[in-house]
């Protein structure tokens, strides 16, 4: 049976897509100060992308989660998502550290440090990590038939204990992002309200509101708005609302929501191929000309890798390949 399309949810998913790539061109910009005088500019909007981006794919992830009803069920899952997201977890985890080392002088990470990706991930590939063993997680409790709700209390405290104890295991990160996963399970629950003209216009507000006073106490450091703490967590769940609210209520007909809506389904694709693409560094004369040279080449090599993925097995079985082993046991 062929899975059924959900249009809101594949515009959603290119759309934030895209606004990851933005947000790694002008993070590659600022982080680097190659234009000293535009960094506040830059970081006052990449901060701002970066505070919900994250939130809204794991609660977009957690809104096609469906709870395993025995064991088996619960092992087939892990072996699907095992394929599914540790395959390019390793094959890109190798492809970003090979261009680190052929990329200059500045080494960001070793061959080594390849013999820790079970424990520490290799820089934008933490959401892969982070997201496989939600799965595990919220697959267990599920099994057991610990209700949605007793599930939110519990990763709740989790994620109080990891931050208030310093906990600097990167596996414990799952307490504080495993709440947003759930988040679009309750979503899921409660659409219309989710749609709702008010609550797309009292997010809105609350969200603005929150990134301005995050900004006024905490200033603009990256650490504040990427990573889950106790002092964005508030506004990240606002600005999840939000994100929901606004793909469900955009006009399906507008010019924004068809050309991104082509681009949701390869959601994975353009995340793992653009960060070891933008993290080539060069400069030129005009900071707002070199944004858009590195976004369209960011952009562009993505749907390069799309088109490739369509056409060659092996591309396509990076991607993909729960499925393609599975129609290579059926051929046997």
């Amino acid at each position: 049976m062929k899975f059924k399309r959900i249009e809101w949810i594949d515009f959603g998913r290119g759309f934030t897509i895209f606004l990851v790539v933005v947000g790694h061109v002008l993070s590659g910009i600022y982080t680097n100060h190659i234009y000293p005088n535009s960094d506040g500019l830059l970081m006052f909007f990449g901060e701002f992308i970066f505070l919900f981006i994250m939130p809204v794919f794991f609660s977009l992830s957690g809104y096609f989660f469906k709870a395993p009803e025995n064991m088996v069920d619960y092992i087939v899952m892990i072996k699907k998502k095992a394929w599914n997201i540790l395959v390019p977890y390793i094959v890109f985890s190798f492809v970003y550290v090979l261009l680190n080392q052929l990329g200059g002088k500045s080494k960001e990470y070793s061959w080594g440090d390849l013999l820790k990706i079970w424990y520490h991930p290799i820089s934008y590939l933490w959401f892969l990590y982070i997201l496989f063993f939600i799965f595990i997680l919220v697959g267990a409790f599920s099994l057991l038939k610990v209700s949605l709700r007793l599930q939110l209390l519990i990763y709740f405290i989790g994620f109080i204990l990891v931050q208030v104890l310093k906990i600097n295991f990167y596996i414990f990160n799952v307490f504080g992002w495993v709440v947003f996963f759930c988040l679009g399970l309750l979503f899921k629950k409660d659409l219309n309200c989710i749609k709702s003209k008010g609550i797309l216009s009292a997010s809105l507000v609350l969200s603005i509101l929150g990134y301005l006073l995050m900004i006024k106490f905490v200033g603009l450091s990256h650490a504040y708005y990427n990573d889950v703490s106790l002092v964005n967590f508030i506004p990240k769940v606002i600005f999840d609302i939000l994100l929901f609210s606004f793909f469900l209520n955009i006009d399906e007909e507008s010019k924004l929501f068809k050309y991104f809506k082509q681009y949701g389904k390869y959601s994975l694709i353009i995340y793992m191929v653009h960060a070891p693409v933008l993290s080539a560094k060069f400069t030129m004369p005009n900071v707002f000309v070199l944004m858009v040279v590195l976004l369209i080449i960011g952009w562009v090599s993505c749907l390069v890798v799309i088109w490739m993925n369509n056409r060659f097995r092996l591309i396509n079985f990076i991607f993909n390949a729960y499925a393609n082993v599975k129609k290579i046991k059926n051929k046997r």
